[in-house]
């Protein structure tokens, strides 16, 4: 089997249900920017949520690997964790001054719900509960969002 040779990897941040050709994605280098398009529109239906998030307006991380021939190839990375947190906290946005100011908080029992979600699903690096816990902490911390115990 002859294997293809990646000529750029590119990790985008999009809405798949609003996606539309613009300059990020012409610069990726793809043979058609539609094709890229309506592939990232129907893979993204197939996208396992937690019950807390059932919208169609949610940013997706989307690996987008460019062959020598400028066909394409899509892996899906899930959606960022600071938009997980601040859904479940119920804000808009993280503190300007994280650490002297709080802008929300998410209770232990939410906190479970989404660890056992991430180590179900291959969005992060690991599998560990607990080192997941310490990747929510961090970046909840770094937002100003609380973590009840």
């Amino acid at each position: 089997m002859i294997e293809r040779e990646i000529v750029k990897s590119v990790i985008i941040y999009v809405v798949p249900s609003k996606v539309k050709p613009d300059a990020r994605l012409a610069t990726i280098g793809v043979a058609r920017v539609m094709d890229l398009i309506e592939a990232i529109k129907k893979k993204s239906l197939n996208i396992s949520l937690p019950s807390f998030l059932k919208s169609d307006n949610l940013p997706v991380s989307v690996k987008i690997d460019v062959f020598r021939d400028r066909s394409f190839e899509l892996s899906f990375k899930g959606v960022p964790l600071p938009y997980l947190l601040k859904t479940l906290a119920g804000v808009e946005k993280g503190s300007k001054r994280p650490g002297k100011d709080e802008v929300g908080e998410i209770k232990r029992a939410d906190l479970n719900v989404l660890i056992n979600f991430l180590v179900g699903n291959s969005w992060l690096d690991t599998d560990d509960p607990h080192k997941v816990e310490k990747s929510i902490a961090g970046v909840a911390k770094s937002m100003g969002i609380v973590l009840l115990s």
